[in-house]
C-alpha cells in the first residue's frame, strides 16, 4: 500500500472528520462503527492494541471506549467534551500524519471493510443515574442500546416523554443507570439513544423486567404515549471490550 493510503488508514483509526459541522454543543461523543473482514479479526484486534499503545506513548487526550456487537462489528466511543475536541484531535495528528505511518496502520486497513461515524450530545435531563448503581461504565460487561427514532415533527414530544420516564425511574428508585443521548450528526436522524450499563447481555432483560414491574401502570401508560410518536425502534447489545479501550 502506498504511504499516502497508509497515512489515511492510520488517521481513520482515530477520527473521521465531518468538515461541514462547525457549530458547538456540550458533552459530545463521537461514535465510530467498524466492520471487519471475518477472517482477519485477530489481525484487526492486534492492530487496535498497537494503536492503544501508540496513544499512550503520545498522550492522546480523550478516552475511547470499545464495544463489540457481532464478531465483525466494533464500536468506539470517543468522549470529545464538545466540538472543539475535534480540533484538538486534528492538532494532535498534525505532526504524525505527515510522516511515515506506524506499521499497524497497514494491518488495520487490510482488515477493515467499512467505517461509519456519528456524533451524539448528552441529554442529562433525560438520564437516570443513581448515586450508587450496581454497574457502571467501568464495570459493565455489556451496554444495552435502545434507539428511538421519532418522526421529524415529534422530537419535542419524545424528549418530553423521556423526561417523564426519567422522573418515574427516580420516583421508583430503579437501581440501574440509564443514559440518554441525542444524535446530532448521522445517517438516520432524528434519533435518541438510551444506554443501559449491565453485567452482561442477559442481565439487561431481567433488570428491565424488574424495573417495568416496579413502575407498573405508570410505565405502561408512558409507553402507550410514546409508541405513536416513533417511526422505529432498535435494540443492540454491546459487549464491553475493556481490553480495546483507551483511557488517558
Amino acid at each position: 500500500m502506498k504511504p499516502k493510503m497508509l497515512r489515511l488508514a492510520f488517521l481513520s483509526l482515530f477520527v473521521l472528520s465531518l468538515a461541514s459541522v462547525s457549530y458547538a454543543q456540550p458533552a459530545l461523543i463521537e461514535v465510530r462503527d467498524v466492520h471487519v473482514k471475518p477472517g482477519q479479526i485477530a489481525q484487526y484486534e492486534a492492530a487496535i492494541k498497537e494503536s492503544i499503545a501508540f496513544r499512550q506513548e503520545n498522550n492522546f487526550p480523550f478516552a475511547v471506549r470499545a464495544f463489540q456487537a457481532e464478531p465483525d462489528h466494533y464500536r468506539y466511543v470517543t468522549f470529545l467534551g464538545d466540538w472543539d475536541g475535534r480540533d484538538t484531535i486534528r492538532e494532535w495528528f498534525a505532526p504524525i500524519v505527515t510522516g511515515e505511518p506506524p506499521d499497524f496502520a497497514r494491518a488495520f486497513s487490510e482488515a477493515t471493510v467499512s467505517q461509519a461515524v456519528s456524533y451524539e450530545r448528552s441529554r442529562p435531563n433525560l438520564w437516570h443515574n443513581p448515586e450508587d448503581p450496581p454497574v457502571t461504565l467501568n464495570t459493565a460487561g455489556a451496554i444495552h442500546e435502545l434507539r428511538l427514532y421519532p418522526m421529524s415533527h415529534t422530537i419535542r414530544q419524545v424528549a418530553d416523554l423521556l423526561e417523564r420516564f426519567a422522573a418515574l425511574y427516580e420516583a421508583q428508585a430503579v437501581p440501574g443507570s440509564k443514559f440518554v443521548w441525542q444524535q446530532s450528526v448521522g445517517s438516520d436522524l432524528p434519533m435518541f439513544t438510551q444506554y443501559f450499563p449491565t453485567a452482561d447481555a442477559a442481565s439487561y432483560y431481567a433488570e428491565r423486567a424488574a424495573a417495568m414491574e416496579s413502575m407498573g401502570s405508570d410505565f405502561q401508560a408512558l409507553l402507550q404515549e410514546l409508541g405513536p410518536l416513533l417511526r422505529k425502534i432498535e435494540n443492540v447489545s454491546w459487549t464491553s471490550r475493556h481490553d480495546l479501550t483507551y483511557l488517558p
